[in-house]
């Protein structure tokens, strides 16, 4: 299945909901108790579950979403 750029994704687990943000290429970032805020494929983001869009509010945009989902990701990586 295809998502659109920015498309807050859910899946869910055993006793909890999994989000993410779909950041296009087979991309999305979610956040991970031991990892932090990471990037992973749709698959591994799925594991093996249905995988649903949640409407974003009227006052979020695709690039909002993408923009700050991202945010944590990229101070991670450019700190030294």
């Amino acid at each position: 299945m295809s998502y659109a750029l920015g498309s807050h994704l859910v899946a869910f687990r055993l006793g909890y909901t999994h989000h993410g943000i779909y950041i296009g290429r087979g991309l999305v970032v979610h956040y991970l108790r031991d990892e932090g805020i990471t990037i992973a494929t749709l698959e591994d983001f799925a594991d093996g579950q249905t995988v649903r869009v949640r409407p974003i509010p009227a006052r979020a945009t695709p690039a909002k979403n993408v923009s700050a989902a991202l945010c944590p990701v990229w101070a991670r990586t450019t700190t030294a």
